[in-house]
């Protein structure tokens, strides 16, 4: 059963807020799904959905729920035309247009703990009271089969009359194959942390007091974090770009967005590098348009998280082909049996030589060297000689420079997650960099080494960091 959102007035509704009997007739639904994704990356995946979301409300029944923020064709066919009178569905028109899709979205992923990078995705609870949840991948092309599915699974539980763990047999039995992603457990159910998205676009006064306590929150996350910076701890940069991340969504407040920077090879990035991109201009733009002073250091992080998707996807997958891992059998995908161990000279804070494997795995999945060691690693080979061939025509001193405009990118994005705030000037500079890095003739050239490593069968945006 589908719900297309536009306000908060079906959530509170759905909550008990409105009327009683229906909240009643709703607590027996046993799953509930969100679908979020970015309509300006993926404006082909929101025209699909509003498409079949009519016929995904049509084949799912009474004991699943769906929502997403759309404007599905013949809403008046869809199931809750049988709950919510004409005056409610007026008024769930009230911010629906392209930003304000993408900022509700941008929103929600960020209430809910889901990275930027992993738009477009499905986010699945027990219910809409409960406060854990979990979130796979989707495209347009898998959407309705895992929709479905997710339905049966829901039908399956309702029938069995099982009482708990109906969440931990959906995980179990899986959706369309694809590998799910536990989110942090928020303080408060799912409901109530949508309905705050709503809410920052209705209220000024609400969120200029939800904007200090963020800020409150990004200085105690930096205070917590008693880690040297060289260790790029993802934890403290995780927390600072989603706290970031919000802050600009509760900014933006339904305005357009600028688009990061164009390029002849936008088409190549890899979503999540793509995804984070935008995510850098979304905070850096919005927090600026609103004239507040706020940290600036999610976008640094964001900005510098889309070349380690790249480094990893590029960089890291040549290194592995020269210790005989064969591409592109084991493109992103762990190779049992078989280190692949680069030594890095003393450098920087490291005070003596260290041994780094380039194949090593996680719950037997390939797990990647940090971007720095990949870093290194890379253009170490290159002073010796050993160059891909994608990048052999140009000047070792053009190579040296882009290899230092990515140095400089990763000091600010580590400045901003473990040292202080980053300042909108800092902010600035690192979208400067980070725009020089896509332009330049270099990145070009590893976008086709990348390209040659995964071969033509190979899937764009396959998840970094594959089983084996």
């Amino acid at each position: 059963m589908g719900f297309p959102l536009s306000d908060g007035q079906v959530l509170r509704w759905l909550t008990g807020k409105g009327d009683g009997a229906f909240h009643g007739e709703m607590a027996q639904r046993r799953l509930c799904a969100f679908i979020l994704f970015d309509p300006q990356l993926d404006p082909d995946f929101l025209r699909g959905l509003e498409w079949d979301f009519r016929e995904m409300d049509r084949r799912t029944g009474r004991h699943f729920l769906f929502f997403a923020v759309c404007q599905p064709r013949h809403e008046e066919d869809l199931s809750l035309a049988r709950y919510f009178s004409g005056p409610l569905r007026a008024r769930r028109d009230r911010f629906l247009n392209m930003s304000s899709i993408r900022t509700l979205n941008f929103a929600a992923a960020a209430e809910l703990g889901v990275p930027m990078q992993e738009l477009p995705c499905i986010v699945v609870a027990e219910s809409l009271l409960a406060r854990h949840c979990w979130a796979c991948g989707t495209d347009s092309g898998r959407l309705m089969q895992q929709i479905l599915e997710l339905d049966a699974m829901a039908e399956h539980l309702h029938s069995g009359g099982e009482r708990g763990g109906s969440l931990q047999l959906v995980l179990r039995l899986g959706c369309d194959g694809s590998p799910w992603i536990r989110l942090p457990e928020g303080p408060r159910n799912i409901a109530a942390r949508l309905l705050h998205c709503w809410r920052l676009l209705e209220d000024d006064d609400y969120q200029a007091r939800w904007r200090r306590n963020l800020q409150s929150d990004l200085a105690q996350a930096r205070r917590n974090d008693s880690r040297d910076a060289s260790d790029e701890d993802e934890g403290i940069s995780e927390r600072i770009s989603n706290l970031g991340a919000r802050m600009a969504a509760c900014a933006a407040s339904g305005r357009d967005l600028a688009e990061a920077p164009e390029f002849a090879g936008a088409g190549q990035l890899e979503r999540g590098a793509a995804m984070n991109l935008r995510a850098a201009r979304l905070c850096l733009d919005a927090l600026s348009d609103a004239g507040m002073q706020e940290d600036f250091s999610a976008a640094a992080i964001c900005a510098g998280k889309a070349f380690e998707i790249e480094a990893r996807a590029s960089m890291a997958q040549w290194i592995r082909s020269r210790h005989d891992i064969g591409m592109p059998d084991y493109f992103c995908r762990w190779k049992p049996g078989t280190p692949a161990v680069e030594v890095l000279p003393p450098a920087g804070g490291r005070h003596r030589e260290e041994r780094v494997d380039f194949n090593k795995a996680f719950n037997r999945r390939w797990s990647a060297p940090t971007v720095n060691r990949i870093r290194e690693a890379f253009f170490r080979r290159d002073e010796n000689n050993d160059t891909a061939k994608e990048l052999r025509e140009f000047s070792r001193d053009a190579r040296a420079a882009w290899n230092v405009g990515l140095h400089e990118l990763l000091r600010l994005r580590n400045t901003g997650a473990h040292e202080r705030e980053l300042s909108r000037e800092e902010g600035d500079q690192a979208l400067a960099v980070s725009g020089r890095l896509l332009l330049d003739p270099v990145f070009g050239g590893l976008l086709r080494m990348k390209s040659n490593l995964r071969g033509q069968q190979g899937r764009m945006n396959q998840p970094i960091g594959g089983g084996d």
